[in-house]
């Protein structure tokens, strides 16, 4: 809109305006090409540091506590069966995961207190 401002029958008392539309124009194509290279930049460093490595070390992670949950539970209770096992880590398990979604971390009194 303030190009629409412009007196095309006084160009000279128009300059003002011209040189702040040429400027904001030159901002745009700046932050435009800044906005490139950065991009540029992040998807080369998703491609050196790929996140799978981490993705697969936090599934390491899970499979190793449902594995300790398993032996802590499976050894307090030899006397039980699978059957009556099972259940319990299910109901552990859910406890964990409400634990999670609400936001809150997982410390030890609260592992004490389902396990």
């Amino acid at each position: 809109p303030e190009i629409a401002r412009i007196n095309f029958n006084n160009l000279e008392t128009s300059g003002e305006i011209l040189a702040r539309f040429v400027g904001n124009v030159a901002f745009s194509m700046n932050t435009s090409i800044v906005g490139i290279l950065f991009s540029l930049s992040l998807t080369l460093l998703n491609t050196l540091f790929p996140v799978d490595a981490s993705r697969e070390g936090t599934f390491d992670k899970v499979e190793n506590v449902v594995q300790t949950l398993w032996f802590h539970l499976q050894t307090d209770q030899r006397k039980r069966s699978t059957d009556q096992i099972l259940p319990k880590m299910l109901e552990t398990l859910e406890k964990i995961l409400e634990k999670i979604e609400s936001g809150k971390s997982t410390d030890d009194e609260f592992m004490k207190k389902t396990g």
